[in-house]
């Protein structure tokens, strides 16, 4: 049996490569949609997009902090439930938009990676990405979607490219 102090210590442990796995994130690395555009960010062609869509809203500030909070450790263990984590997880832009679907409302996250260099999608990374919905075919754990519902805080439906 493990004393207290040994038991603080793992727990402590535990902590610190929890934090290093889950980045954080920037919060200017991330664009809220207004509701005209947010369904914009549905026109994907190699991922599962939210369908049913019966309205559009516009998710607060404090709903995306809270996402945010969460949205690491989610991504984190979905690429390693998947089996596709390679040296690790990419950093992410993210654009956010509000829908309704099936009578609730969502926030939908399209994800993709914030290196400039990443081949083959041409985009002009920290220009167009806060106005336009960003979307590529294929791209592994590079591109990503997710639903979250921000009245139970759960996400749902997180996929990445291609994958699946």
């Amino acid at each position: 049996m493990r004393s207290r102090p040994e038991l603080a210590g793992l727990v402590v442990i535990a902590s610190v490569v929890t934090a290093m796995a889950a980045p954080a994130w920037v919060p200017a690395d991330g664009t809220i949609f207004p509701p005209e555009k947010a369904a914009s960010l549905t026109h994907q062609c190699s991922r599962q997009v939210p369908t049913g869509i019966t309205g559009v809203w516009l998710p607060q500030a404090e709903q995306i902090a809270d996402l945010e909070r969460r949205l690491p450790e989610v991504l984190d263990k979905e690429i390693h439930r998947t089996d596709l984590h390679g040296p690790r997880m990419p950093d992410y832009l993210r654009q956010y938009g509000g829908l309704v679907v099936g009578g609730r409302k969502i926030i939908y996250v399209n994800g993709f990676s914030a290196d400039e260099m990443n081949p083959g999608d041409g985009l002009v990374r920290k220009t167009d990405w806060h106005s336009g919905a960003i979307f590529v075919c294929d791209g592994y754990i590079n591109y990503f979607g997710a639903e979250y519902d921000p009245q139970t805080r759960d996400f749902a439906h997180v996929v990445f490219n291609g994958i699946g």
